[in-house]
């Protein structure tokens, strides 16, 4: 069985102009602390019940996100915003993000749909992926992951298929890591994945949760005057391996075994899964059904959409979004490569 609660086609909810998520507005509840997990500064939030008539995408009391961008990054926060987007188009389940931004302290983020424990629903429990290492490997050293592998994921979550896991996991996790492939994404460490339990201990149910935090891809370290250079490095003899240009910033955070010392580059891990499981390829090859002619026109539409904030560093400049759609089209033609040898 697989699960599609979060955006199954053709149910991408959609932020349209005229749309911004004021949160000084709308709150019901915000956090006094902000909420500390990961690098970035976010708070989380929930909505009352008048903001469902104003801007329909957002869910009454559900809690939210609201994640900002790195201080040097400002434009960072639109890559989750992209990321949504590109889940909407692959297929890939992604929490649903919203642009967003906060009039009394003058700063713009993402707002982004918590995944789990949905108002009205049955409670649900979210374990992240570095407990579920650590369960596995006693030893398990948590702050860098440096034992964080494939082989040890497959076997949890073949553990968990035995426990009525919603999920096939070699579907499941083919179209996660050709997505990172995507959108060069280098930060899937084992506490930005998951299993999200539902019911209680007599009788839970399990899935994989959606590929959440990806906001350190898309190129957002990139400077504007490197655009061009970076788009022309793309075209290169070397492209099918390199994050942008660096060759060093390529790896996705898995390794293939615990024993492994290095992370592999992201085009030789989707080698690596294709050579051991080849009905990786029909998954993946799913994911690649979307124009990118319309997905660039998807993130010019989001460049627009942001000229409506009212807090200079909430802008995606048209420049940055071009220069995004360019990284996904080439990205994608390097994996539709490499399914067609």
């Amino acid at each position: 069985m697989q699960f599609t609660k979060y955006n199954p086609p053709g149910t991408c909810k959609r932020q349209q102009r005229g749309q911004l998520v004021n949160i000084a507005q709308y709150a019901e509840r915000e956090e006094i602390e902000p909420y500390q997990e990961g690098a970035r500064e976010k708070r989380r939030v929930s909505f009352s019940d008048g903001i469902h008539n104003a801007l329909p995408f957002v869910i009454p009391h559900h809690d939210y996100m609201f994640k900002l961008s790195a201080h040097r990054y400002p434009e960072q926060f639109w890559v989750e915003i992209a990321a949504y987007r590109l889940g909407c188009a692959t297929g890939v389940p992604v929490p649903p993000a919203f642009a967003a931004y906060h009039e009394e302290i003058g700063t713009a983020g993402a707002l982004i749909e918590w995944f789990y424990s949905y108002p009205g629903e049955p409670r649900e429990e979210y374990i992240p992926g570095g407990d579920l290492f650590q369960r596995l490997i006693p030893d398990y050293e948590r702050k860098k992951g440096s034992q964080h592998n494939v082989q040890d994921l497959i076997a949890i979550a073949r553990e968990y298929e035995g426990k009525g896991l919603a999920h096939d996991w070699l579907a499941h996790w083919s179209k996660v890591l050709l997505f990172d492939v995507l959108i060069g994404n280098t930060d899937r460490h084992q506490d930005n994945w998951g299993i999200v339990k539902t019911g209680d201990n007599d009788s839970p149910q399990y899935h994989f949760c959606p590929v959440f935090d990806n906001g350190t891809a898309l190129g957002h370290e990139i400077v504007a005057k490197k655009f061009n250079s970076v788009i022309k490095g793309l075209r290169g003899k070397n492209s099918a391996i390199s994050y942008v240009t660096n060759p060093k910033k390529a790896k996705h955070h898995l390794k293939w075994s615990r024993e492994d010392t290095i992370q592999m580059p992201h085009f030789v891990l989707l080698q690596r899964l294709l050579k051991e499981f080849p009905l990786a390829k029909g998954y993946m090859r799913e994911c690649l059904n979307f124009s990118p002619d319309d997905f660039r026109q998807e993130i010019i539409e989001l460049s627009e959409l942001s000229n409506d904030i009212p807090v200079a560093s909430g802008i995606l400049s048209r420049a940055r979004a071009e220069f995004m759609a360019e990284l996904i089209a080439r990205r994608k033609e390097l994996a539709q490569e490499l399914l067609t040898n």
